[in-house]
């Protein structure tokens, strides 16, 4: 009987311990560090996306196993709205291995009709970068000082830096979307080796 009423104490928190890890709110996830895994939390968490001049609600769940290129930006940041043109033809040359998202933040405070001044202004180079709208979930995660900031998260969901624009290269790009495999196999066989011991 004892044994029976540990077994349903035990089960009930789980159940309870599973409840609360699913209730998680985005003003209670932590900054991602380098070299951490981002948490699992992020990718099912609905962000309002623009792209093509409309808006809708979006996880990031179908965008997870590519590199991601996070960049934050603002409609009155002229770096930002520069640099369109680099992350285009950088998502174009890396075909199905990359995903730029721009990440505009509620604090920036452009209003919609802003973001939608600068994406028909840009439209050939955004047409394939949703821009997340209002955000405060990324920003929480992949804290920034300035504008623009890129986040760069491997497709094994580790973020492999934080880093302004004239520190952003290509080459590092290109070599994280490359070798995502060969990364990926190393982590794993860390892991296994960690798990072992």
């Amino acid at each position: 009987m004892i044994q029976k009423i540990t077994i349903a104490i035990v089960m009930a928190m789980l159940c309870l311990n599973f409840w609360v890890i699913a209730q998680v709110k985005p003003e209670v996830l932590k900054p991602v560090k380098v070299g951490e895994q981002v948490p699992n939390e992020m990718w099912d968490m609905p962000m309002k996306i623009y792209k093509n001049g409309k808006y809708s609600t979006e996880t990031l769940r179908k965008y997870k196993g590519k590199v991601i290129v996070i960049d934050f930006w603002a409609t009155w940041c002229g770096y930002c709205v520069e640099g369109f043109p680099k992350l285009s033809k950088l998502q174009d040359s890396l075909e199905s291995g990359l995903q730029v998202f721009l990440v505009n933040k509620k604090s920036v405070g452009d209003t919609p009709e802003k973001i939608a001044r600068v994406y028909e202004l840009n439209a050939s180079h955004l047409k394939d970068m949703p821009i997340v709208v209002e955000d405060t979930i990324l920003g929480q995660l992949f804290p920034t000082v300035s504008l623009p900031t890129y986040a760069v998260i491997s497709g094994d969901r580790y973020l492999e830096g934080i880093t302004q624009s004239y520190l952003f290269t290509e080459a590092a790009i290109v070599a994280i979307v490359k070798e995502r495999n060969s990364l990926l196999e190393i982590r794993r066989r860390i892991k296994k080796e960690r798990e072992g011991n």
